[in-house]
């Protein structure tokens, strides 16, 4: 078959709604069935290969582009926005401490000079007004308008993620916090120029999931909870709840190395309210209709993040989806994911060296780098190691047996001398 995709708009109660409907070359009847369930108003049949096991009525009813209103709500107030960075690329505007007007447009007295092929933007387009410690954009009568996230807007409180459109240029308003976050999703994605479309991209599902208007989607070869969890702690705080609900695994209380998790979706669900359900696609629990409901319902306070396989035949039919590339093909990044992975080990376990030692990351990148996961494992557990001198206190360290940690090292010599 082959796959081809389009998208159409309709407006409902102030929200625009975004159906991704894939087409194959199949019978009209076919394609309009699917049509209608990915309009949501068909329920899919029980064994369809596509849509039979519930996360596609999920992904299907929770597609909904949330107004601009709610995704400016979504951003944390206290997270100021600091500059502005041009969609798709490195090149910042830093913005003022001191409570000063800043003007944007393309002439050479603006402070935030943009540089627009297209020519859609006026020399003197908008304004950046400080109200309370926060920015306000206001177009000051230009030809093409301003838009915030796609829609054409006159004024605006700015929020950390919106994607002000100026003419033909994009501006992504930043923050600290949203800078660590795009640092870790180039990190996970990739650091080379080129990959920074893609980044936003990854950037723009991440908000519009924060929203809880779609689930977020994680793609790629190797397991992908960890990284769900690195992006719930970075998004919304390590403060919120991360549960993850697989039927194969016990329930078990979240560690430093691992999240909370649950066997059924019921009490997974109560769990992470306020926070993220992060479910294993390939592990549904039995109950999971109780999540497709309780997504369903436009108060819920949880978001969910499905992990994937590369070969998923959803892919098509999701509205949030990053696409993690496999390690293999980021030869040269190795050792500066190594690195920057190491900096969260020793953030997150207190630690007291100043730097991860050459040795390690010799050691990593031998017998640890076949994935991401990987790599945040060994970084995290020899900074355990390093800092508690024996296993036995580096494994209470981590919340895990000491055995598991010596058959998790086997006949592979540490870069370091310790202690049983």
């Amino acid at each position: 078959m082959t796959w081809r995709t389009s998208t159409w708009p309709c407006h409902t109660a102030g929200a625009r709604r975004v159906a991704v409907v894939a087409r194959c070359r199949l019978s009209s009847d076919r394609q309009r069935a699917w049509g209608r369930r990915l309009g949501g108003r068909l329920p899919a049949p029980r064994g369809d290969p596509l849509f039979g096991n519930g996360v596609a009525s999920v992904i299907v009813s929770m597609m909904t582009l949330a107004t601009d209103q709610t995704l400016q709500a979504a951003a944390p107030a206290e997270d100021a926005v600091t500059r502005l960075r041009v969609w798709g690329t490195g090149v910042v505007h830093y913005l003022p401490e001191s409570p000063v007007d800043v003007s944007i447009g393309r002439a050479d007295t603006c402070g935030v000079q943009v540089d627009d092929p297209t020519g859609l933007a006026s020399r003197l387009h908008a304004r950046l007004a400080p109200i309370d410690g926060r920015w306000e954009l206001q177009d000051l009568a230009s030809t093409n308008g301003t838009r915030l996230d796609g829609v054409p807007r006159r004024r605006f409180i700015v929020q950390a993620g919106d994607e002000l459109g100026i003419g033909g240029a994009t501006l992504v308003a930043e923050s600290p916090r949203s800078i660590a976050l795009r640092g870790f999703i180039a990190r996970v994605i990739g650091l080379a120029a080129d990959r920074a479309p893609a980044v936003d991209q990854a950037l723009r599902a991440i908000r519009l999931a924060a929203a809880h208007r779609s689930p977020l989607v994680l793609r790629g070869e190797s397991d992908l909870v960890p990284v769900a969890r690195s992006i719930h702690r970075r998004a919304q705080g390590p403060a919120r709840p991360f549960v993850v609900c697989d039927p194969r695994r016990r329930r078990g209380k979240a560690t430093v190395r691992m999240a909370q998790n649950f066997e059924t979706a019921t009490p997974a669900l109560a769990a992470a309210a306020g926070g993220t359900l992060c479910v294993r696609i390939a592990r549904l629990p039995p109950d999971f209709n109780v999540v497709v409901d309780a997504l369903r319902d436009p108060s819920t306070s949880v978001q969910l993040v499905v992990c994937a396989g590369t070969a998923d035949l959803y892919a098509p039919f999701l509205a949030a989806t990053i696409a993690i590339p496999p390690l293999a093909s980021r030869a040269d990044e190795i050792d500066r994911i190594i690195e920057e992975y190491a900096a969260d080990a020793l953030a997150e376990l207190d630690g007291q060296q100043s730097e991860f030692p050459p040795s390690d990351l010799l050691w990593v990148r031998m017998h640890s780098a076949s994935s991401l996961p990987d790599i945040e494992k060994a970084t995290l557990r020899l900074v355990a190691i390093r800092e508690s001198q024996n296993l036995a206190r580096a494994a209470a360290r981590l919340g895990m047996a000491p055995v598991s940690l010596s058959r998790w090292i086997g006949r592979r010599r540490l870069p370091m001398n310790v202690e049983p």
